[in-house]
């Protein structure tokens, strides 16, 4: 199905046709996995849900760690009832730790497999290879051009075939996957019948404690109230600082230069000149704490730091609830594009070799091919830059379709001599003889589905039915 363009060139007839007739349908694409620049998984959100989930991590469950966190001195007590706190910052910090080891797995997955979709059905042209769809174009041509060799045709239509199965398996895959994670927020926001409290119950237990504390000492004074409603009012500054950043495009790490009254602040906006108010103001608090009288100084780092977490609190559920919706979305994406592909698959022999269908066929391919190549790269960038400053250094790195680019991973002597547990089947962590792995590390796989690492300086481990396997060249799957 070729057009003769001069004595010398000849081109497919749908790319003449594609230069004249541009599809926006987008059919076979990603659907609304972008929105513009937009990636379905925002990066800022997962900025500032990661933060609360390192602000719940590091939260003092007992009064030494709680003299540690406010930077409180011995000589100074602590009434009774400040212990209220310690139960439900225990179950805070729970649910924080069932996140990294359950949900952040699942959503960095997720991310992953839109890439490794997209790469697959796209190519990837910074090593030149081609993806399936160009692959499904040849064999429409291969259809078309050999009407009169039944041989031929039933070779190409079986591989054609064949391929649609593949990414059709791997569509549903995925539906799943993003099911399961519905299902995972879902119990971190509403908790379970087991051992999970859930978001919206220590939302719940941590008003009333608040509100109890704030009563008994909150209100004390004029100078406790004063000095609790400038946190306040810092704290509101700060998120609304935070939010309104819209450069999180980069590695996102916290910092919690600004303490526990405020809790944490995206490393990127540290120079922001917003934030450097907002520190000058808590060191200016800090101050006049460091002089005041004991129960002053005590009752607003702790209730200021209680209020602070309870704010936190709140948003994650509210971003939580988000977050739901936006992975339902992706489970209904994935479902259309599935049943596009199973379409594509039981299209007749008839109409493939109907030029009009054909060629509208492989334009739509086209298309969908660079949409996807968009979608995968967007994926990709998010897995490289959403990780948080606690759990990064444990999780496994999941090989992305043919090729994965690894984020820097630091590993102690001891994770490289043992490496971690929360890995499941057929994921590989990369460790190296010295401290780290550079950035946009290349794990390539060959033909044979075998993994290697350009330098024998690197490891790769196999984590596979609760058996570990390493090697320092090959890997086979």
């Amino acid at each position: 199905m070729k057009m003769i363009i001069d004595s010398k060139t000849t081109l497919p007839r749908h790319s003449l046709i594609h230069t004249i007739k541009l599809n926006s349908n987008k059919k076979y694409g990603p659907g609304d996995m972008t929105n513009g620049n937009q990636f379905i998984i925002s990066k800022q959100e997962w900025a500032t849900i990661g933060a609360y989930i390192q602000t719940g991590l590091g939260l003092p469950v007992n009064e030494q760690q709680l003299r540690t966190h406010v930077n409180l001195s011995q000589d100074i007590s602590i009434p009774s009832d400040f212990s209220q706190l310690y139960d439900v910052y225990c179950s805070d910090k729970t649910s924080a730790e069932w996140w990294n080891k359950n949900l952040y797995p699942l959503i960095i997955k997720s991310a992953n497999d839109i890439a490794s979709y997209g790469f697959k059905v796209a190519g990837d042209p910074s090593i030149k290879k081609d993806g399936y769809f160009k692959k499904l174009q040849d064999e429409l041509d291969n259809i078309v051009d050999n009407n009169s060799d039944d041989d031929a045709i039933a070779k190409a239509i079986k591989d054609f075939k064949a391929r649609c199965g593949i990414l059709i398996k791997e569509a549903k895959q995925y539906e799943e996957a993003a099911k399961n994670i519905v299902t995972s927020l879902d119990q971190f926001l509403h908790g379970d019948q087991k051992k999970l409290e859930g978001v919206i119950n220590i939302q719940k237990r941590l008003k009333e404690v608040q509100t109890a504390l704030n009563q008994a000492h909150g209100e004390s004074s004029p100078a406790h109230k004063e000095l609790l409603e400038k946190v306040k009012n810092l704290k509101t500054t700060l998120e609304r600082t935070i939010k309104a950043e819209q450069d999180l495009e980069k590695k996102v790490e916290y910092s919690f230069l600004l303490g526990p009254l405020l809790g944490f602040v995206v490393y990127e906006i540290l120079e922001n000149t917003a934030v450097q108010h907002i520190k000058n103001q808590i060191d200016e608090i800090k101050k006049q704490l460091d002089s005041a009288q004991h129960d002053l100084d005590r009752d607003v780092k702790i209730i200021g730091m209680l209020n602070s977490i309870n704010t936190d609190i709140d948003n994650l559920y509210s971003q939580g609830q988000e977050a739901i919706k936006v992975f339902q979305k992706l489970q209904g994406i994935w479902a259309t594009i599935g049943a596009q592909i199973e379409n594509l698959r039981t299209t007749s022999l008839q109409e493939v070799q109907d030029s009009d269908d054909a060629d509208e066929i492989q334009i739509e391919l086209e298309d969908a091919s660079d949409a996807w190549l968009v979608v995968a790269q967007e994926a990709r960038d998010f897995t490289l830059n959403a990780y948080s400053t606690n759990s990064r250094q444990n999780l496994p790195i999941n090989v992305i379709s043919d090729s994965c680019n690894c984020s820097t991973t630091n590993m102690t002597s001891n994770q490289y001599s043992n490496p971690t547990t929360n890995m499941t089947s057929n994921q590989y962590m990369i460790s190296h003889e010295y401290t780290s792995l550079p950035n946009n590390f290349m794990l390539s796989r060959n033909s044979n589905l075998e993994y290697k690492c350009p330098e024998n300086n690197f490891m790769i481990y196999w984590y596979n039915n609760s058996d570990w396997y390493n090697n320092s060249d090959w890997y086979n799957n």
